[in-house]
C-alpha cells in the first residue's frame, strides 16, 4: 500500500527503475525538449524519471517526474500487483467487493504551504512546462467535484490549461487571468464527462461549480479517477479497495470538497458559467493536434501544497503515452458486459483504437450470431461507445492481448460483410475523422460511427468447413525449447 506518489517512486528506486536526468532540458516554450523526451523514455521503457534541472521553468527547485505509468508492469504496481494480468484480475475481484470509505483527517501533508486568494499568481506558484502546444497545462492532477443536485462526489483526471499569450495571436490575455485562472477541459454543452455533467447542473442554476485540483497523489487514485465507475460511485472509496486501506481526505479551504491528504499540490477554485472562449489546440490522445476547443475558465481561491513537493506532467499523442495503460486498466465495462453475456471471458485493448472481446464458447457451443450480440452489448454500455470504435470478438482459444492473434482469426474466421456490425453512436470527441457537420456547440465532435467483426468461427462453419488448426502444442513446443535451449543460449 502506497501513502502517497513518494512510496510509489521510492518502490521503483527499491528495485533500480527510478532514473534521476540532471542534463539541462528546456521545458519553456518555443523549443521545449519534452515531448521527445519523453517519446524515447516511454520507447525503451525507462523510468519513471525524475528531471532536476530544467531550462525555462518558473519554479526550477521542483523536480519534474515524467512517465510515472507509461508500460502495463508501471500501471499494474499502482494497485501493487506485479504483472498486468495480475492486476486486471485484481480489479476483477474488487468490482465485486465492498469498498472502505475514506477517511476524513484534520490535516495533511498537502496543507504544509497556504496561499490565499488575493495572494495567487498561477505563473509563479504552479509549475509551468510546455511540450508540443503553444499552451502549458496541468495535466498530472486529478479533479473532484460534486453534484450540484444530489451531492454525489466525482474524482476523475482532466486537463487545464493556463491562459499563456498564445505567439499566433494579438490579443494578450489581461494579467488578472493569467494570474488567478485556468481553462478547464469540461465538456457539458452537451455533458460528455462527469465534471461535465455537473458543470452543465451548474449553468442551468446559474451558479459556480466549485472544484479541487489535487495530486499527484497515491497512484490507486489516480487509477480509480480513470474508472468508468457507475454514476454515484465513490472513486475515493474505490481507491481504497485498491490500495487494500481507507484513503485519508482533508477538507479544502475554501471549498466545500475534500482532497486527498498526501497529495503534493491542491488548488482551490471555482468553474464559472458564462466564461467559455476558445483554446488554442492541445496534442489528444488519437495522435493529433486539435483545431481548439470552446471551454469555460476556473477562478482559483486558493493553492495548498507540500513544503517541498514535486510536480508531474504528461501529454498525449500519437501512442504510447504514459498513463494509456491506466485507462485500459477499467474493469468496471467488462464485468457489465458479463452480467449480461456470462461466456465473455476478457476484454483487451491490444492496440490503440481496437477492442478486443473473447468467449469462453466459440459460436457453435452457444448460439448463431452470438458476436454480434457481444458488440451490441459493448456499445449499449460505456459512457462514450465511440470510444470503442473497432470492436473484434474472439473464441478461446484465440489471444486478444496478441494482435497477430487477433489478425488471425479476423483472417481465417471473419467474412467483412456478412460478420460485421455498423453502428452511429456518441463519437469520441477528439476523434479528427468526424466530419466537421458533426461538432457540438463547444465544438466537440459529436455523432461518429463504429464497427464491429464477429471473429469466432459461427455454427454451420463449425460443423461443415472448419478442420483442425495446424499448430503444435504449447507442451510440444516447451519440450523441444528445454532439449535445445543449452546449445542456443551457449552460441553468439
Amino acid at each position: 500500500m502506497y501513502n502517497d506518489i513518494r512510496d510509489f517512486l521510492a518502490a521503483f528506486e527499491a528495485i533500480g527503475k527510478l532514473k534521476r536526468i540532471t542534463t539541462r532540458i528546456k521545458c519553456g516554450w518555443p523549443g521545449s525538449e519534452l515531448a521527445e523526451l519523453s517519446r524515447y523514455i516511454l520507447n525503451e521503457d525507462i523510468g519513471p524519471v525524475l528531471l532536476e534541472n530544467l531550462d525555462g521553468y518558473n519554479m526550477p527547485d521542483i523536480p519534474l517526474i515524467l512517465n510515472l505509468f507509461g508500460s502495463p508492469e508501471k500501471t499494474a504496481m499502482t494497485i501493487g500487483a506485479k504483472s498486468w494480468p495480475e492486476a486486471v484480475e485484481k480489479q476483477t475481484k474488487i468490482m465485486k467487493c465492498t469498498w472502505p470509505e475514506p477517511n476524513i483527517v484534520d490535516t495533511g501533508p498537502c496543507k504544509e504551504i497556504k496561499i490565499d486568494e488575493q495572494d495567487v499568481d498561477l505563473s509563479a506558484q504552479v509549475p509551468k512546462v510546455w511540450f508540443t502546444e503553444g499552451q502549458s497545462w496541468v495535466t498530472g492532477l486529478v479533479s473532484v467535484t460534486s453534484d450540484p443536485e444530489t451531492g454525489e462526489r466525482n474524482v476523475g483526471w482532466y486537463r487545464y490549461g493556463f491562459y499563456d499569450n498564445h505567439p499566433n495571436t494579438d490579443t494578450p490575455y489581461d494579467e488578472e487571468k493569467r494570474k488567478k485562472c485556468l481553462q478547464g477541459y469540461i465538456y457539458w454543452n452537451p455533458p460528455m464527462s462527469q465534471i461535465g455533467k455537473h458543470f452543465a447542473k451548474a449553468v442551468k442554476k446559474g451558479k459556480p461549480l466549485e472544484v479541487a485540483i489535487a495530486g499527484p497523489c497515491d497512484p490507486a487514485i489516480h487509477v480509480a479517477s480513470c474508472t468508468d465507475l457507475p454514476i454515484g460511485s465513490d472513486e475515493f472509496a474505490f481507491a481504497g479497495a485498491l490500495r487494500g486501506g481507507p484513503v485519508d481526505l482533508v477538507r479544502c479551504e475554501t471549498v466545500d470538497l475534500c482532497v486527498p491528504a498526501g497529495s503534493e499540490w491542491v488548488l482551490e477554485g471555482e468553474v464559472i458559467p458564462g466564461t467559455d472562449e476558445p483554446n488554442w489546440g492541445h496534442a489528444h490522445g488519437m495522435g493529433y493536434m486539435d483545431f481548439g476547443y470552446i471551454l469555460p475558465m476556473i477562478k482559483i481561491k486558493c493553492i495548498t501544497r507540500r513544503e517541498n513537493p514535486l510536480w508531474y506532467a504528461t501529454t498525449e499523442g500519437k501512442p504510447p503515452w504514459d498513463h494509456q495503460y491506466i485507462i485500459f486498466l477499467n474493469r468496471y465495462l467488462f464485468e457489465k458486459v458479463r452480467e449480461i453475456i456470462p461466456e465473455v471471458k476478457d476484454i483487451a485493448m491490444p492496440a490503440p483504437g481496437i477492442t478486443v472481446v473473447q468467449l469462453s464458447v466459440d459460436g457453435a457451443e452457444r448460439e448463431p450470431e452470438i458476436g454480434k450480440r457481444v458488440i451490441n452489448t459493448l456499445w449499449s454500455i460505456p459512457r462514450m461507445p465511440g470510444v470503442f470504435k473497432f470492436v473484434v470478438v474472439v473464441g478461446p482459444d484465440i489471444n486478444p492481448y496478441d494482435m497477430q492473434d487477433v489478425g488471425w482469426a479476423l483472417w481465417s474466421r471473419c467474412q467483412p460483410i456478412r460478420d460485421s456490425v455498423f453502428q452511429k453512436v456518441f463519437a469520441m470527441c477528439e476523434d479528427p475523422s468526424v466530419p466537421g457537420e458533426c461538432e457540438g456547440p463547444q465544438k466537440t465532435k459529436m455523432t461518429g460511427e463504429v464497427v464491429g467483426f464477429d471473429a469466432t468461427i459461427k455454427v454451420p462453419e463449425h460443423y461443415s468447413r472448419f478442420q483442425e488448426v495446424v499448430e503444435p502444442s504449447r507442451q510440444s513446443v516447451e519440450n523441444i525449447a528445454a532439449k535445445v535451449q543449452g546449445e542456443l543460449k551457449g552460441q553468439g
